[in-house]
């Protein structure tokens, strides 16, 4: 098995679970469909410094002009669902029913969706917009018909996901495996000179959260040492 493999294994016995937990109200991202993505944009803004200007030339695309095109796409008259509508179309069949798909098959599981049946997404997409939120209620129908069967207060708990406890892990077992990534990737023309150790620095002495970043590339560099390890983008 790949090292790599092995060190996550032996980290998910020694950090079970997760012990702070970030959540951030629908509500409180905003109003319009550009307020919606002003996280997307705040991440684009650092871009100019992070990435070289080889890689810069070539970019010809961001996320939010694919989720802008199907949010104007959309025929439903009510914002919500419109929102909705880009979630259906990009995150549910690009993120989150990827990962499903690729951690059932890696164990040969078939896992199935139910709430994906085309009749039942059929019926509840012409529900009225209140039954799904009300106020900061969200899946409000779902919750009450929920209370019948569950306590109060599993039904109305914060949305909790299955998240990796990133920090712990970038901090202990895998802290030589991220510096010797980056140190790899700051070799392949991506990134400017010193800005991957800059984010590593920005994240240990806490001024900046970076254990997603931190993480993806890790990743990105064990994906270039199995199937291009001799890439580096020309100038």
């Amino acid at each position: 098995m790949d090292p790599f493999v092995e060190q996550l294994k032996g980290l998910c016995a020694a950090y079970p679970t997760r012990s702070k937990w970030v959540f951030v109200p629908t509500h409180a991202i905003g109003r319009t469909l550009g307020d919606r993505l002003v996280f997307e944009a705040t991440d684009w803004a650092t871009h100019p410094g992070l990435f070289s200007d080889a890689f810069l030339a070539r970019r010809t695309t961001r996320i939010s002009e694919s989720a802008g095109a199907r949010y104007e796409e959309c025929n439903a008259e009510n914002y919500f669902e419109r929102i909705m509508c880009v979630d259906m179309r990009l995150w549910l069949p690009d993120d989150l029913l990827v990962k499903v798909d690729r951690a059932t098959m890696a164990y040969s599981l078939e896992a199935r969706v139910p709430f994906l049946d085309h009749k039942f997404v059929e019926f509840v997409a012409k529900l009225d917009p209140k039954l799904k939120q009300k106020g900061d209620t969200r899946k409000y129908l779902l919750k009450k018909l929920a209370e019948k069967f569950l306590p109060h207060d599993i039904v109305h708990r914060r949305k909790q996901g299955f998240v990796m406890p990133l920090s712990e892990w970038l901090a202990t077992g895998l802290k030589a495996r991220v510096d010797q990534s980056l140190d790899a990737l700051d070799q392949r023309g991506l990134f400017r000179a010193g800005a991957l150790a800059r984010l590593a620095v920005d994240h240990r002495a806490g001024r900046r959260n970076h254990a997603g970043r931190l993480w993806a590339l890790t990743v990105l560099e064990v994906w270039f040492e199995r199937y291009a390890p001799g890439f580096r983008l020309a100038a």
